[in-house]
Formats: C-alpha cells, structure tokens, sequence
C-alpha cells in the first residue's frame, strides 16, 4: 500500500530514513530541528512538526503545510541524511528508497484514484493524491507512517529540496537525535 503524498513529504522532511530500531515502543526523537536553507520566502511551506514514535501506529507525524502553488506532478525531492559516526558525518546511502535519495515524482506515492482516502484526511480536508490545490493543510498526530525496520539511534542531520517540473519550492535542513530510552549508551551526541 502507498503512503499519502503529504505524509510522505513529512517523511522525507524528518528523514528517518535508511536506519534499525529494535523496539519502537522505547525509541524517542528530540532535539528536532527544521529550518529553512536561507531567508527566503518559499511557495511550500512546513511548519510545527512533530514525530512522535509508540504503539500503534508506531510512528506519528503532525505538522502543517502551506502551498503558493498548485502540485500538480513531477515533484521532485532530493534527500541527503547523514548520521554522526564518531565525530563524522557519513551519509546514509539510498536503499530500497529510504535514506539520502532522489525521488523523482511525490505524487507517485499518493493514495490512487480508486482508493478512497483515510478517514482522518477526509474530515480535515487533506488531499491525498496529487493535483493538491493551493492552501493550507494540517496533518493530525493520529495519521501514521508505515513501520520501517531500518532505523538506528544517532545523531541526524540532513537536507530536503523540492523542485516542480524544475522550479524551487521549498529547501529545508534537518537535525534530529533518534535514541533507544531503553538503552542508555544508544546516543552520543558530539
């Protein structure tokens, strides 16, 4: 099954991605940052994301996104993540399109047309499939991303940049520490 197109560009902007977790239940995030790559103003915007990981499903995303511009296809994401390894920055390679990728066209990852979107998305007004008309749009904590069964604890950082059929929308950099409560030596942070 597909993920929600809005979803998995939250996904993409919390890159956790390419990675191994034990046990979800004990894995938390903190320290997450997103930031802007520079001072502009972008037609796509994200704000007040979240990341929570528990049960079921064991990892929530919440936030908001603002459009300028319809999104219509052939949107493309550029993905680095790289993870702090004694000191250095090593990148995590794309596999199995998790980690630092290339995603050629988000709209491939909606919902498709024959499928009816989730209740959540339908009560809020989220699409989830592309064209996404220009606007505003919440994602609620309750929706969850499929569970990934390659994620370590560390210290992330990384960059998403969003371009539609070749122009800019959005460049965001990330910084987040994934870590194991149950493990107390799981993080060290430099």
């Amino acid at each position: 099954m597909k993920s929600p197109y809005l979803i998995v560009l939250f996904y993409l902007l919390f890159a956790v991605l390419g990675m191994k977790i034990k046990n979800y239940n004990s894995m938390q995030i903190k320290d997450l940052k997103i930031t802007k790559c520079d001072k502009k103003d972008y037609p796509l915007t994200v704000n007040n994301v979240t990341v929570q990981f528990g049960s079921k499903p064991r990892v929530k995303v919440s936030g908001s996104l603002s459009t300028e511009v319809d999104l219509i296809g052939s949107i493309k994401a550029s993905v680095i993540i790289k993870r702090n390894v004694w000191g250095l920055w090593i990148e995590v390679p794309c596999e199995d399109n998790m980690g630092s990728c290339t995603y050629d066209n988000l709209c491939d990852y909606g919902y498709p047309k024959n499928e009816t979107c989730p209740p959540d998305f339908v009560k809020n007004n989220v699409p989830c499939r592309c064209p996404i008309k220009k606007g505003n749009y919440t994602i609620l904590p309750t929706i969850g991303l499929p569970e990934q069964t390659s994620i370590l604890s560390g210290t992330y950082k990384g960059s998403v940049e969003i371009t539609q059929q070749g122009k800019f929308l959005a460049c965001y950099n990330l910084y987040f520490v994934l870590y194991d409560e149950s493990d107390l030596y799981s993080v060290i942070q430099v």
